[in-house]
């Protein structure tokens, strides 16, 4: 980090609270819809959902940058 330029530290912290958030929604997902579908199923939903919203938010935050 001592080495780092600013802008770089802040895309470096965009992207780890942007992983981070998506990690829970990945992980909430997957407790939440194991309750009505089979763990096979809402594993597989709960990736789709999660690479959704990677994808979108990496193309959200590269037009904010």
């Amino acid at each position: 980090m001592k080495n780092m330029k600013a802008d770089t530290f802040h895309s470096v912290l965009q992207n780890t609270v942007f992983g981070a958030v998506g990690m829970l929604l990945f992980t909430v997902l997957a407790f939440l819809l194991t309750n009505w579908y089979k763990p096979s199923i809402a594993i597989m939903g709960a990736l789709l959902v999660y690479a959704i919203f990677m994808l979108s938010g990496k193309f959200i935050i590269s037009m904010v940058s």
